[in-house]
């Protein structure tokens, strides 16, 4: 007995001096490693194959799979399996008999007896709650070897797998941005509102009168623009005339008119302009007008005058209700107040531009971005690198300059998408929902809120259009429902 006691010291001073004096790594195979994330368990699947393991008859293998955290300081030990040799088996068994279950700390996931050349196989299963440092730590293999009377003959550790889950997969989604079509010809306009002071009952216009100087200043600088540019053609200039609802409507319906020639006329000869550039209109009596300034004025039975505006004509007395109000009252303070903004004229200056090179609209996008066609605008943008705030800035500039384009609109979504503004994307598409390239887009903002069902959609509707984008993009998001 004190012989075997000698031995047993004598193994274990020689294993701490060796990594492992006996080892059966190489004949111990593992297959089919498998670990997953399912839902917050860590599932651990492999077989472990003892095939080729010549075991000794009195030697017992314990093989423990311990999970480590990458800096060591946390650890989970996972049921061991047991292997013994022949002989170590009988006893084990004759022990089981006689006392029960061998106690280990933890359960074996199973005992086996190994009988040498036959072939061995077990799988080995076991699920655990997934806590976050197990994602980034390893998975090790620990065999410890012992001999008879439970000497220790070894230890090793076996890496079977590092970080213990791959980073998840990430998907890179491609932003689909629109080329706008170019204009072959840029037609560009200028609207002005002309509020100019009359004598009673004419039409001649009065530079000097009232505040007409500066209501006639808004066309002279708009026209010395454009023939100061050489890079600007005056095409036409679109004169329509109005008149306040007051008196008689055939009255009024020629006061608007003649105002609008004789305006026409005024610029004609004080800017030597063509007859030819002008389009003359009249409207008469501009009762849409004062619809729409009854909105931000304040006055009693305010409901009364929009109700009759809109369910009495003009010839069946609309003017005579609202004057019998409150005993002409309202009319009085309508007349006062609103009427005189009613008198007047629009002005729209319609002109052409040329066509800009690159580097010419670059320097124009910061001065005056209306010259600009939303494809040159694209152009300019497409020069800078992806992600800079100058490309950035160019197509939010071109949102702004055509605020109901489409393309323009799905462009600058995209850009958000880019930006992960994703809420600000959505709410830009949301009336563009027509067209595939922004189905992919909605898709990616959708799949980056974490609403796959629905990205799915889009993607797959942009896909059967034909856009490869969206082919891939689905795919991209396929492959990350396969990791979740």
């Amino acid at each position: 007995m004190k012989a075997l006691t000698y031995i047993c010291i004598a193994s274990l001073l020689l294993s701490i001096s060796v990594v492992a004096q006996e080892s059966y790594s190489n004949q111990i195979s593992v297959e089919q490693q498998s670990i997953v994330k399912n839902g917050q368990n860590l599932d651990i699947s492999m077989i472990l194959n003892f095939s080729n393991l010549e075991l000794n008859s009195q030697h017992m293998i314990m093989l423990t799979p311990v999970l480590v955290s990458a800096d060591n300081t946390q650890s989970k030990t996972l049921p061991p399996i047991v292997v013994n040799g022949n002989r170590r088996s009988k006893i084990v068994e004759r022990t089981m008999k006689l006392e029960g279950t061998p106690k280990f700390d933890p359960q074996p996931f199973a005992i086996i007896h190994r009988k040498n050349n036959e072939i061995q196989k077990i799988e080995y299963k076991t699920s655990l709650p997934l806590v976050q440092w197990m994602k980034k730590g390893r998975l090790v293999l620990n065999q410890e070897i012992t001999g008879c009377a439970l000497c220790g003959l070894g230890k090793e550790e076996r890496l079977l797998a590092s970080p213990v889950l791959r980073e998840q997969f990430k998907p890179s989604y491609k932003v689909n941005y629109i080329i706008p079509e170019a204009e072959a010809i840029k037609r560009r306009d200028e609207i002005l509102e002309i509020y100019l002071k009359y004598k009673v009952g004419s039409a001649v216009v009065l530079p000097t009168f009232d505040n007409n100087e500066s209501e006639l200043d808004k066309i002279a600088s708009t026209l010395k623009n454009i023939k100061e540019n050489s890079d600007l053609s005056l095409t036409n200039i679109h004169i329509t005339g109005f008149a306040s609802p007051e008196g008689i409507y055939l009255t009024n319906m020629t006061l608007s008119e003649n105002r609008a020639k004789s305006l026409a006329a005024y610029l004609q000869k004080t800017h030597n302009l063509e007859k030819g550039l002008f389009v003359l209109d009249w409207k008469g009596e501009d009762w849409d007008g004062l619809a729409k300034a009854l909105g931000n004025y304040e006055i009693e039975d305010k409901d009364k005058v929009l109700e009759i505006i809109k369910d009495t004509e003009i010839l069946d007395g609309r003017e005579r209700k609202i004057m019998e109000l409150q005993s002409g009252k309202i009319y009085q303070a309508l007349l006062h107040d609103l009427f005189p903004s009613l008198r007047r004229n629009t002005c729209v200056v319609n002109f052409t531009v040329k066509q800009f090179t690159i580097e010419k609209a670059k320097e124009q996008i910061k001065t005056n971005p209306k010259l600009l066609s939303l494809n040159e605008m694209f152009q300019v943008a497409s020069s800078y690198e992806n992600g800079t705030s100058a490309r950035n800035e160019t197509f939010a500039i071109a949102a702004q300059t055509f605020p109901d384009n489409p393309v323009a609109i799905t462009n600058a979504a995209a850009i958000l998408i880019e930006k992960n503004q994703i809420d600000e994307a959505v709410i830009k598409m949301e009336k563009m929902k027509n067209q595939p390239e922004v189905w992919n887009n909605l898709g990616i903002a959708l799949a980056q809120s974490g609403k796959y069902d629905e990205a799915k959609e889009y993607f797959t509707k942009a896909a059967e259009k034909g856009l490869s984008e969206a082919r891939d993009n689905l795919d991209q998001l396929n492959k990350l429902l396969e990791d979740l």
